[in-house]
């Protein structure tokens, strides 16, 4: 006789479909691990030598096959994405990635709190976090997807590698606070 709901439970487990390793980071985007140690030295470097409260990240923009340039700009299907890391101290701070629409503006202005925003006549905001509001979280990280297409300018130049803007705005007192970014791509 079977037992009242026992067409419901199973007690063997279901068999975990094996992929491939290219699957796998298709699927999850994942980061290459070579670019880790990169983004924790500029974190370091930029924490032991003193920095200011806004930082243009210097990482280069290593990504898992080939480089930014001219062979990618036909590539509409490409998906940037962005892994920022950040260190604040212990002042809150907004984490932000612009990309100027003029090509001579080289930093941001400094906005002297959080609700005051960027202007969106001179920037494209990618994003805009405020971090360290709880004092117990010092370091984080977050992604942020990008669409090819944007990060063309009206002639079909490459403004994804001189452009784009990467740093970290105190809050209050200018304690020291830094981040780091990496760029790769998926194919989807």
């Amino acid at each position: 006789m079977m037992r009242p709901g026992a067409l419901l439970y199973n007690p063997r487990p279901l068999k975990r479909r094996r992929i491939s390793r290219k699957q796998f980071n298709r699927r999850y985007a994942a980061i290459p691990k070579r670019l880790y140690p990169e983004m924790k030295q500029f974190v370091k470097s930029a924490m032991s030598t003193g920095s200011t409260d806004m930082i243009h990240s210097d990482v280069p923009l290593d990504m898992t096959q080939g480089d930014a340039g001219d062979q990618f700009l036909g590539c509409k299907f490409r998906a940037w994405r962005l892994r920022v890391m950040y260190r604040i101290g212990t002042a809150p701070a907004r984490v932000f990635v612009l990309i100027p629409k003029d090509a001579n503006i080289v930093t941001p202005p400094t906005p002297s709190t959080i609700e005051e925003p960027w202007p969106t006549d001179q920037f494209t905001v990618l994003a805009d976090k405020c971090v360290g509001v709880d004092s117990t979280v010092k370091f984080g990280s977050f992604d942020v997807k990008l669409n090819l297409p944007v990060m063309m300018d009206k002639t079909g130049a490459n403004v994804l590698r001189n452009n784009i803007i990467v740093g970290v705005l105190c809050i209050g007192a200018a304690t020291a606070s830094t981040c780091g970014y990496a760029l790769w791509y998926t194919d989807h």
